[in-house]
This record gives structure tokens, sequence and C-alpha cells, in this order.
């Protein structure tokens, strides 16, 4: 039966969109997430600043992105941790974006 499937589908799809979005401080970046999570996690951040760039067709600006956190041995990954310590009452990815337009002329 064909409708079982697309009703589960919808349920799951369903559900999942009452559950709010989380936005993690610097501070619960820093005291609840390992060192390996917090870079899985800003890794999405920062390539998802790249494929924007891309879609916005900004091939510099994506090189840009590209070169600064994956192409410099994480060293980008411990500044981003000393500004989440120092601002952490602030939401992690808005600080990542800053450090981003910050290494790529973006203001």
């Amino acid at each position: 039966m064909r409708i079982l499937p697309s009703f589960t589908l919808f349920l799951s799809l369903y559900f999942d969109s009452l559950v709010p979005a989380v936005a993690f401080t610097g501070k619960e970046m820093m005291e609840e997430f390992s060192r390996d999570e917090r870079i899985l996690y800003v890794t999405g951040l920062v390539d998802m600043a790249r494929y924007q760039a891309h879609l916005d067709d900004d091939a510099e600006r994506s090189q840009c992105i590209l070169d600064w956190f994956h192409s410099s041995e994480l060293k980008p990954m411990t500044q981003i941790e000393q500004v989440f310590s120092r601002y952490d009452d602030k939401q992690a990815q808005p600080l990542v974006v800053v450090l981003i337009n910050r290494a790529c002329g973006k203001t």
C-alpha cells in the first residue's frame, strides 16, 4: 500500500517542524561540546557560508572562505574557540560569520 510510506513521511516532517531550532551560545559550545564536536559544527557553518558565496556567484569569496578555514591546519578553529570563550553569551553562528567576514573582506 503506497499511502503508508507517504503518511509516515508526512508525520515525521510534521513532528520535526514542531521542534524549535536551537542556537548555541559560545559558552555552550565551549562547555557542552567536545573539541571534535565543535570542529564539526563550525565546519558546517563555514561550508554553508562558502555555499552561499557560490550561490551569490562570488567565486573569490568562496575561495577565500575555503582557504581561510580548510587550508590553514585549523588555526582559525583556535581563533573561533577564543571568540566563543570571550563572547560566551552570544550565539555561536553569528560569531563565526563575523570572523569569516573579517577574513574575506565583507563587512
